[in-house]
């Protein structure tokens, strides 16, 4: 027969063994986003900037996926699909691009660094709208003048804690 103290025991470690699993899967109450959120003047998405029949100004926090870099003489230009923030800043892949902005930033940038592929947020100010081509189609460009960047390193998939469980088998796409 087995006695109270082993079944006690037993239960003691299965409880501490799922408070350290929960405690793993729980994300970090340090995680903050880059930015204060209060840094932003303009809540306007890029392609509501560019719909707008009055120039716009003010500051704003966008990102998404890098597009392309270009460095010339005094600044970088990176091109931005843009995507909607999550609670931590992250551009959010998993709903719908909400246009293409042009973010420059004063001085060089490391185009490899800053390569298509990656996620980017910035804190800037609005400049003017901006006439350029995508493939053989012209577009329109909201324009950020960058104070501060974010770099998002890794695969970003907004809504995915990173953690999964499995049996020793992975299919990743």
């Amino acid at each position: 027969m087995i006695n109270g103290y082993l079944i006690r025991t037993c239960l003691l470690l299965w409880t501490a063994s799922l408070a350290v699993l929960a405690a793993g899967c729980a994300s970090s109450p340090f995680a903050s986003a880059p930015f204060e959120q209060s840094a932003a003047t303009s809540a306007k998405t890029p392609q509501q900037v560019v719909l707008s029949a009055e120039p716009d100004s003010g500051t704003v926090i966008w990102g998404g996926l890098i597009m392309s870099s270009t460095n010339t003489s005094d600044k970088t230009e990176i091109e931005v699909l843009s995507y909607p923030l999550d609670r931590l800043q992250r551009p959010n892949q998993q709903l719908a691009a909400s246009g293409r902005f042009l973010l420059r930033h004063d001085g060089y940038l490391e185009t490899v660094d800053y390569a298509p592929g990656r996620f980017i947020t910035v804190l800037g100010t609005l400049g003017e709208t901006e006439t350029g081509t995508i493939g053989e189609s012209e577009y329109r460009y909201a324009t950020v003048n960058a104070d501060q960047l974010h770099l998002w390193s890794g695969n970003n998939r907004s809504g995915h804690s990173g953690v999964s469980f499995g049996i020793g088998i992975s299919l990743s796409n």
